[in-house]
């Protein structure tokens, strides 16, 4: 059942040097239960459509187009005071530093207990109870003694899983997961996206996966948007895209990951991402393409076509 719809969102951000696209037309849908890996260079738009989902944008950005249905609901159309019944409760995100996104000023029960205290309304040993619950469901030991200190205290991957606890706290239905593992060893971030998989399936989910790590995407993700330029450029199960990838930029990335049945030179993509102030009239990949063709000078950007088996891709070699 289909519980988040994307449609034609776009959020621009108006400076001196212009205005910057940052999502431009970007379309998706997300079923219960379901995960959606977000993968692309940095810079392509990846964190600004995650925030503006949950209306997070702040000046001078603006989400200047579009619809986010949850549940059937226009969250673009609902003032701050009914936006902010949703967060938390109904829709959460981890963000990339958990250093930065927790209080160094606050226990740890404190900034994991707010938003039940705020939509459950839970206080005493009831809420003492659901901390430590939460705590352990993340895979925090000796809870109770953790929850007294402060971030500060705590080691990368405590608080990381910290971050994770303050996410599920409300046991949202959507939770968006911004490149949750940048701040972890290799050793914990298998235990942390085990766990974060784990807890996916006990609260039946949907998430949205933000990552550069392809060997995420491919653990993770059920399907997978690659985005280029603030637009969604190929769509597709895993493995569509890891198989048979349809847009070049898709066939970039993969070729840039490297293997580790052989050791030779990684290969990288030529050329920089076109800025976002100030992007061509046809195909944003045009200038870095190994395999563009005249077609690809109209100055006209490229739809995303119909595939087999539901798979897309922005190319206007499968006109």
């Amino acid at each position: 059942m289909t519980l988040l719809e994307v449609r034609g969102l776009k959020t621009h951000f108006f400076t001196r040097q212009g205005v910057v696209k940052a999502v431009d037309g970007v379309s998706f849908d997300l079923d219960r239960g379901e995960t959606l890996g977000i993968v692309g260079e940095s810079g392509s738009g990846k964190s600004a459509m995650s925030l503006s989902l949950l209306r997070l944008i702040s000046p001078p950005g603006e989400i200047v187009e579009g619809e986010v249905r949850f549940d059937g609901v226009d969250l673009l159309q609902l003032d701050e005071a009914q936006m902010q019944t949703y967060r938390g409760r109904h829709m959460s995100m981890i963000l990339q530093d958990p250093l930065s996104s927790l209080n160094p000023v606050l226990t740890i029960a404190d900034q994991v207990g707010e938003g039940i205290i705020l939509h459950d309304r839970i206080r005493g040993e009831k809420l003492q109870r659901r901390l430590i619950e939460l705590m352990q469901l993340v895979g925090i030991p000796a809870p109770e003694t953790r929850l007294g200190q402060y971030p500060h205290q705590l080691s990368g991957g405590m608080r990381q899983r910290v971050v994770g606890a303050i996410s599920i706290a409300c046991r949202p239905e959507f939770l968006i997961a911004d490149e949750p593992t940048t701040a972890l060893d290799l050793t914990i971030q298998l235990q942390y996206l085990n766990t974060l998989k784990d807890i996916q399936r006990s609260e039946n989910l949907a998430l949205l996966l933000i990552t550069h790590d392809l060997g995420v995407v491919a653990k993770m993700c059920d399907r997978v948007a690659v985005m280029y330029a603030g637009k969604i450029v190929e769509t597709g199960t895993v493995e569509d895209i890891f198989d048979r990838p349809k847009h070049p930029y898709t066939v970039a990335l993969l070729n840039s990951a490297g293997s580790l049945d052989k050791v030779e030179r990684l290969n990288s993509i030529e050329g920089q991402p076109p800025s976002l102030a100030d992007l061509p009239p046809n195909c944003a990949f045009y200038e870095r393409c190994p395999v563009r063709f005249e077609r690809c000078l109209t100055p006209e950007v490229p739809p995303l076509f119909e595939l087999a088996g539901g798979q897309q891709a922005r190319c206007w070699k499968h006109e």
